[in-house]
C-alpha cells in the first residue's frame, strides 16, 4: 500500500510539474506573438503628430484641384533622416450593427493632397530638428509623372502648434530630389514605413 502512495504522489508531482511547464510555454508563446516587431532601419514610430493643413497661393489654381503627392520625412538631432509612422484616431466600423468606434491606429506619412483633402499629419517630438517634404505634381493621365522635389520645413512650423498651415510654395522652384545623393536612400525608407504599416494594421 506505500508503494501505491507513494507511485501516486510520485506520478502526481509529475503531472503538476508537466502542466506547469505547459502553462509557462502558453504564456511565453502569447508575450512573444503578442510583441510588435520594431522599425526597420530608417524607419521610426511617433505616438504624437500634428495635423497640417496645405493651402494653395491661388485656390482657383487648376493643379491644386488635381494635386500633389507628398511624403514626409524627419530630420533628427543626430542628422539621421527617418520616415515616420505616426499614431493617429481613425473612426472603424466595429462589424455589422456594431455601430463606429475610434481607434489609434498607424499610418505612414505619405499621401496625397489636394483641394478637397488638404491635410496631413506630423510627426513631433523634441527631437526632430526639421521635416524634409518630397513633393511633386498630381499628373493627368496623359502627361508623364513629374519628379520629385525636396521642400524643407522649418520644425518651428509646426511643433508647440495644435494645428498648423503650411503655404504651398512654387513647386518648379525647389531643388529636384535626383540632385541629392540619399534619393534611393529616402525612397527605400518610404516603401519601409508603408509596408510597416501594414504589418502593425495586420496585428
Amino acid at each position: 500500500m506505500a508503494t501505491n502512495r507513494a507511485s501516486r504522489s510520485d506520478w502526481l508531482r509529475r503531472w503538476i510539474i508537466l502542466a506547469g511547464a505547459i502553462a509557462v510555454t502558453c504564456v511565453a508563446i502569447v508575450f512573444i506573438a503578442s510583441r510588435k516587431k520594431p522599425p526597420p532601419t530608417g524607419v521610426e514610430r511617433f505616438s504624437k503628430s500634428v495635423r497640417v493643413e496645405f493651402v494653395a497661393s491661388d485656390p482657383a489654381d487648376a493643379q491644386w484641384k488635381l494635386g500633389y503627392d507628398l511624403v514626409v520625412f524627419a530630420k533628427l538631432s543626430n542628422g539621421e533622416i527617418v520616415a515616420p509612422v505616426v499614431q493617429v484616431e481613425r473612426p472603424r466600423f466595429s462589424g455589422f450593427m456594431g455601430g463606429i468606434r475610434v481607434e489609434r491606429v498607424w499610418e505612414a506619412t505619405s499621401h496625397g493632397i489636394h483641394q478637397r483633402q488638404p491635410a496631413e499629419n506630423f510627426p513631433v517630438h523634441d527631437k526632430i530638428t526639421q521635416y524634409d517634404l518630397l513633393v511633386r505634381q498630381r499628373a493627368s493621365t496623359d502627361q508623364a509623372v513629374p519628379e520629385w522635389r525636396i521642400w524643407l520645413v522649418p520644425v518651428d512650423r509646426v511643433r508647440g502648434h495644435e494645428s498648423a498651415t503650411l503655404q504651398l510654395p512654387d513647386i518648379q522652384s525647389l531643388p529636384l530630389l535626383s540632385e541629392r545623393a540619399d534619393q534611393a536612400a529616402l525612397l527605400a525608407k518610404e516603401r519601409a514605413a508603408r509596408e510597416y504599416v501594414y504589418y502593425l494594421d495586420e496585428r
